[in-house]
């Protein structure tokens, strides 16, 4: 909650400070999956893939098969160019949980971040029509999509981090 605070004020810097002091590397005090993944969030909001990927990683080591941080590690992978990797953690996801409408707005933003833009599209229309609370996101970056005729993760700012808010 501290690092939430410190970073919703501008004082990043602080707020990953404060995450860092959490523990990663020795034991974690704290083993909820929530932690990881809001680490995780502050980290890929501030350009930091690689730390974040660290960071799903030892929380998926805690909390083995949560969704929420395989789908955190898929999108920070997809940041770091490993789109292979990315779209394997998404696979996996799909046979576990088919009916999970962020999976495939996920998938829709990997697939186009690989330049796979009929693949991103498919995705994208099955998580429009899985939940009304994936319609606007999906139809954001659908038109994203549609008007740059690309789009990245990168190029589009929080967009990570949205996806693992929604």
């Amino acid at each position: 909650l501290r690092a939430e605070i410190l970073d919703g004020s501008g004082e990043v810097a602080s707020a990953l400070d404060a995450l860092a002091r959490g523990g990663v590397s020795a034991q974690p005090v704290v083993v909820h999956p929530d932690f990881y993944l809001e680490w995780s969030v502050v980290l890929l909001m501030h350009g930091q893939q690689a730390e974040a990927l660290r960071v799903v990683r030892a929380g998926e080591r805690a909390a083995p098969g949560n969704r929420e941080l395989l789908l955190a590690e898929a999108l920070a992978d997809s940041l770091l160019g490993q789109f292979p990797a990315a779209l394997s953690t998404l696979a996996h996801i799909e046979k576990q949980w088919p009916e999970w409408s962020r999976l495939y707005l996920a998938k829709g933003a990997v697939l186009a971040d690989s330049g796979n833009y009929p693949g991103a599209m498919g995705a994208l229309k099955i998580a429009a029509t899985m939940g009304p609370e994936m319609g606007p996101a999906a139809c954001y970056l659908t038109s994203t999509l549609l008007r740059k005729q690309s789009v990245s993760l990168k190029d589009v700012s929080g967009t990570a981090a949205d996806l693992l808010r929604l």
